[in-house]
C-alpha cells in the first residue's frame, strides 16, 4: 500500500502540510498558517507559516534569505507579497517589480498589477483617486498642487500614476 501523503500542493507552489510528521496523525488548520496534529498536539507550518514565523524573529529579512532559511520557494514569498500577506520594507533592495512599468514596489500600497492601476490612482497624503470619478475631486480640491495632480491623472488615464 502507498505510503501516506505528507504534504498537499496548491496551485503547485503553496505547501501545506496534512500528516503529521512526529506521529503520522491529522493535521488540522489552526490559523496564521498553522497545523495542529489531532493525535500528538504537535503543531506543523504551511509555506506562509513557515515565512510569516520567520519573519517574526527576521524582521527585514530578504527573499533569499528567508527561502534559505525556511525552504519556501522565492515564487512562493513573491506570491504572498503580491497577495499582500506582507510588505516590502522600504530602502531593502527588493526585487518585486510593478508589472506595468517595471517601478520598485516598495509596499503593499504601490500597484501590485496594472489593473487595479487603471481604476484607482495614489495621491500622497490626499489618498486613492477613483479615476471614473476624477471630476468629483476636481470640485472638492482647494490646493494649485492637488489639482493638477488631479489634471494629470484625468489626462493620461492609461497611464500609471505616479
Amino acid at each position: 500500500m502507498a505510503e501516506k501523503m505528507r504534504v498537499f500542493t496548491i496551485n503547485g507552489e503553496i505547501k501545506r502540510p496534512i500528516i503529521c510528521e512526529k506521529c503520522g496523525g491529522i493535521l488540522v488548520y489552526s490559523g496564521l498558517g498553522e497545523y495542529r496534529c489531532e493525535e500528538c498536539h504537535t503543531s506543523e507550518f504551511d509555506d506562509y507559516g513557515k515565512v510569516r514565523s520567520y519573519l517574526e524573529k527576521h524582521r527585514g529579512a530578504n527573499v533569499t534569505e528567508i527561502s534559505d532559511e525556511t525552504g519556501v520557494s522565492h515564487k512562493s514569498i513573491r506570491d504572498m507579497v503580491k497577495e499582500n500577506r506582507f510588505e516590502v520594507i522600504e530602502g531593502r533592495n527588493g526585487y518585486l517589480k510593478c508589472e506595468a512599468c517595471g517601478a520598485s514596489l516598495w509596499t503593499t500600497l504601490n500597484p501590485d498589477a496594472w489593473v487595479r492601476q487603471k481604476t484607482w490612482a495614489k495621491i500622497g497624503d490626499y489618498g486613492f483617486v477613483y479615476r471614473p470619478l476624477i471630476g468629483e475631486h476636481l470640485m472638492k480640491a482647494k490646493s494649485e498642487a492637488l489639482i493638477q495632480k488631479l489634471h494629470d491623472i484625468g489626462s493620461k488615464p492609461n497611464t500609471p500614476y505616479p
